[in-house]
């Protein structure tokens, strides 16, 4: 009799393992869920793509480009170099 009231402490003790397990994976899955919900609504309330492109363009369009002036002395600087260049190759051609 002894060994039958053993395996029944031990079948319980097993049942109440598995119970736990099961009960731990549910309340993971619940979390997961929520998580996900979460997530899905954050998405939900993100602007399109196309209203944060317009908006950007519209940014961008309405301010000055600061390099503007900056390339007009560029350009300046490369005719200056280039004057330098082509007076190099005619002092060379006349052997100077």
């Amino acid at each position: 009799m002894q060994t039958e009231g053993s395996e029944v402490v031990r079948s319980m003790a097993a049942d109440t393992r598995g119970k736990h397990r099961i009960s731990a994976a549910l309340k993971r899955l619940e979390q997961e869920a929520h998580s996900l919900e979460e997530e899905l609504e954050q998405l939900e309330n993100m602007e399109t793509v196309s209203d944060v492109c317009n908006t950007i363009f519209n940014d961008v369009e309405s301010r000055p480009d600061p390099l503007l002036p900056i390339s007009g002395l560029i350009e300046d600087d490369v005719l200056v170099a280039f004057s330098m260049v082509t007076k190099y190759s005619r002092f060379r051609q006349l052997g100077l």
